[in-house]
């Protein structure tokens, strides 16, 4: 008995420890938003690194020179950086919630920076692939805290349905925040190994919260050999073989943190050859990429998508294991912006979009060991699919390892995204939200059909029609309060990467009703998939 109370006293003891240190903790955090400005222009400067290395935090400054980030209270030391700038290293207060920063502008002639000799465009880039091959070959594990959101505007017409049932899903915003593991190939475990554990998620209203994790880890590294895009396969900028297929002029160089910076722009070597073009910048003695700015060729054909362009950014960090190694650099920062147009059946069904996708790594964590707890969870399902069509699942295995829900992600929790969002809301987003509301209020699901943003079920009837197209057909029984019992069918088509769903219907009540949805893998990085779901 005496036994029993004090266990249940240390557990009580332990529960309340646990939950007044999580409450001080969040008392003691305070969200800084200060600007970044150009000092002689005035001018904010976009994409500017800011990383408190004592609290392995980080962020970046938006178009508009912002940044975000939640802080311990008291006062802190943060490096800031940015291509062409002098770097700063400023100490930021909690008590001042909305500093503004200054940077100079800097040429390679100026600070510490030594200009050297001069050095071959391909020599550079030789280099450089010799020294990311360096890097992987060091990296056994990586722990990230990624924050991504994606936003878009979609457009279009379909036969049967009405204007407002394509106006509800017309702009919608998808915003996460994920803790992910990743274990890289050894001769032991030659497979490479990912868990992303998905810990807060919020998303326009119509958008389905089990709809809202498809990209949340999908962290892409140009700096691999080969970049997938819907179906067509490209060599990156530095990948292994790229000096076969790539030429590369060095344009100017920079000066970053204190280093000379290699400003190279490339092309592929034929107009016939499909790849990428732009810049890559690259550090002077230890070879690395600070920031690459790529976009396919205008020959470069990719079914659906026009104007693709991404940009990514690169951090140095240190060996968890052996401090006194050199740093190893890691993407931190995404920008991608695409548009696409799709004439899926000529006078039936047409969609034009355009999506914005942001990520940013916050804390990194290199060759740190990870639990088995980690790495192998325990409760699996076969497919994500099931984990969209079943909220109650809440880990699914993908093709690189696990996605984990945690059961807070979909807690209403405003002050988390307040507090911690690493991208503030532009004017644009801001009305995006409200809009998205008023019209998913103003069309409850039963008048609209609830059924329209459910996730497409598997095809209970298949045709293949070629190797790599199939067609699908499912029956369709529903019933709503305006539209009464409903009967018809759902076909799917199933083309490489690409997946397209119609469904229509006659109501009882003289109603029809038609749907439509359109998916698609738009970027692949060896076994790794970002999906896109319109």
């Amino acid at each position: 008995m005496i036994f029993r109370l004090l266990l249940a006293f240390c557990v009580y003891t332990a529960v309340c420890t646990s939950f007044f240190t999580q409450v001080l903790h969040a008392q003691e955090t305070v969200t800084i938003e200060g600007i970044i400005k150009d000092a002689q222009s005035g001018q904010p400067v976009p994409g500017a690194s800011v990383r408190f290395l004592a609290l392995n935090r980080g962020t970046y400054s938006s178009p508009k020179g912002v940044f975000r980030l939640a802080l311990p209270r008291g006062r802190h030391t943060a490096r800031i950086h940015s291509l062409s700038y002098e770097s700063l290293e400023v100490t930021i207060s909690t008590d001042l919630l909305h500093p503004v920063i200054t940077l100079k502008p800097s040429s390679v002639l100026l600070g510490n920076v030594e200009v050297i000799g001069e050095i071959p465009a391909r020599e550079i880039v030789k280099r450089a692939i010799a020294k990311k091959e360096e890097n992987y070959q060091r990296l056994k594990t990586t722990a990230g805290l990624i924050y991504t959101k994606v936003s878009s505007d979609i457009d279009g017409k379909l036969m049967g349905a009405g204007r407002a049932q394509l106006e509800r899903n017309r702009n919608s915003i998808i915003e996460t925040f994920s803790r992910v593991y990743e274990r890289y190939p050894t001769p032991e475990m030659p497979e490479r190994f990912k868990h992303t554990v998905l810990l807060q998620r919020r998303q326009t209203a119509n958008i389905l919260a089990q709809n809202n994790f498809a990209v949340a880890s999908e962290f892409f590294n140009f700096l691999q050999d080969r970049v997938k895009i819907v179906s067509t396969e490209l060599p990156t900028p530095l990948a292994s073989d790229a000096l076969d297929f790539y030429d590369y002029t060095l344009k100017e160089r920079k000066n970053y943190n204190g280093n000379v910076v290699y400003a190279l722009e490339f092309k592929p070597q034929s107009r016939l050859f499909p790849g990428f073009e732009g810049t890559i910048n690259i550090v002077d003695k230890t070879y690395s990429v600070v920031e690459v700015d790529l976009k396919p060729t205008a020959n470069t054909s990719i079914q659906f998508l026009k104007n693709l362009r991404y940009l990514q950014k690169y951090e140095p960090f240190k060996d968890s294991i052996n401090l006194a190694l050199e740093d190893i650099w890691l993407p931190t920062y995404l920008q991608t912006s695409i548009e696409f147009s799709a004439e899926i059946i000529k006078w039936i069904a047409t969609f034009d979009g355009k999506f914005k996708v942001t990520s940013i790594v916050s804390e990194v964590e290199i060759n740190k060991s990870l639990p088995d707890s980690i790495l192998a969870p325990t409760r699996v399902v076969d497919s994500v699919q099931a984990l969209r069509m079943q909220d109650t699942i809440r880990t699914a295995r993908n093709r690189t390892g696990f996605i984990t829900v945690t059961q807070a992600a979909d807690s209403s929790q405003p002050e988390f995204w307040q507090n911690n969002a690493l991208s503030e809301l532009s004017t644009e987003e801001i009305a995006t939200y409200k809009r998205a509301d008023s019209v998913v209020k103003a069309l409850p699901a039963d008048d609209d059909n609830a059924s329209q943003n459910a996730p497409a079920m598997l095809a209970l009837v298949r045709i293949p029609l070629s190797s790599t197209a199939t067609l699908g057909f499912n029956p369709v029984i529903d019933r709503t309060r305006v539209s009464g019992t409903l009967w018809g069918a759902e076909g799917l088509l199933f083309w490489n990467d690409f997946r397209f769903d119609a469904r229509g219907a006659l109501g009882s009540q003289n109603t029809t009703i038609g749907l439509a949805s359109l998916s698609y893998d738009a970027l692949r990085v060896g076994k790794v998939t970002a999906t896109i779901f319109g």
